[in-house]
């Protein structure tokens, strides 16, 4: 955190609008990974302002994403699905099936917070297909968790336990700690 302050200091000096976007949204990255996500927020919204601003069209996906990810785990699910549905968007437009996927997964959580569930199955699962061609491990793993859960609150335990096998399984095989 302190080195990226320290580098958004130097970026809010300069005149190079990437920089300062990129240090925006990883100074919300990593108050992300304190739990801070109002905080996370803050800098996230910083950094969309850049973004739109200076038309930053390479990092537009993960302003998204992040935005979204942060709402989502404030169980503020409106806002999440809104920059879930963005970062989707952004996603097939560039033709990205990892981020496709990934996208997926932040819309099956939406999904499943708001109890549309047959909603959240097919983006989860739809998701898992994207995330296996781009072998992209650590996002199936939240994906298959997520199955897991929603499967768990439609009372279809056998699926339950399948998927969350599945996600410690891989977090196992590639040390995800959480």
């Amino acid at each position: 955190l302190e080195l990226n302050i320290e580098k958004l200091k130097i970026e809010e000096k300069r005149n190079n609008p990437r920089n300062l976007a990129s240090v925006l949204m990883n100074t919300g990255v990593v108050y992300a990974l304190e739990e801070e996500y109002a905080r996370a927020l803050e800098f996230y919204r910083r950094s969309d302002s850049v973004i739109q601003l200076h038309n930053l069209e390479d990092i537009r996906y993960n302003a998204a994403l992040n935005t979204g990810d942060a709402w989502d785990r404030l169980n503020q699910n409106d806002s999440a699905f809104k920059y879930f549905s963005r970062s989707l968007e952004i996603a097939r437009a560039q033709d990205d099936g990892d981020y496709i996927g990934t996208s997926m997964t932040g819309l099956g959580h939406s999904y499943r917070k708001m109890g549309r569930y047959p909603e959240s199955q097919t983006h989860y699962q739809e998701g898992i297909q994207y995330l296996q061609a781009a072998q992209d491990d650590e996002v199936i793993c939240e994906a298959a968790l997520g199955l897991a859960k929603l499967f768990e609150l439609t009372n279809r335990y056998d699926s339950a336990g399948h998927y969350a096998n599945l996600s410690l399984a891989i977090a196992k095989k590639d040390g995800f700690l959480s």
